[in-house]
């Protein structure tokens, strides 16, 4: 008996504690992360390769909102993408979500919500 695919969530987030817990709890959900701590073109174009259309972003990177940057130019690259945020920074919901998310995870998050957020929008 084959195995289902697994579903390839790209993973944008520089916090190495963050991405520990969330690279975990994506695994053990059965998915297959590819994780980057910055949204560079190089690893778009890889994502892309690979197949992957679910994207899990952290907002703020190096201090600024570079993961809207991202989110837009994976919308442009990857039309049926499906783009969750996260952010320790509750004013930036209302951007993410008018970029392209289709959901929002507050930081620090609720590990049940977290999954519940990302098994709605992504399986």
């Amino acid at each position: 008996m084959t195995e289902p695919k697994k579903i390839k969530v790209g993973l944008l987030e520089d916090e190495p504690r963050v991405t520990t817990l969330v690279m975990e709890l994506l695994t053990d959900e059965g998915f297959e992360v590819f994780h980057s701590p910055k949204g560079t073109d190089e690893w778009l174009k890889k994502l892309k390769n690979e197949g992957v259309k679910h994207f899990l972003l952290d907002v703020e990177q190096e201090k600024k909102p570079l993961g809207l940057a991202f989110a837009e130019k994976i919308k442009e690259k990857i039309e049926d993408a499906k783009i969750i945020m996260m952010s320790g920074n509750p004013s930036h919901e209302k951007k993410a979500r008018e970029i392209a998310a289709r959901d929002f995870i507050p930081k620090p998050f609720a590990i049940k919500h977290f999954i519940e957020v990302v098994k709605t929008h992504f399986t």
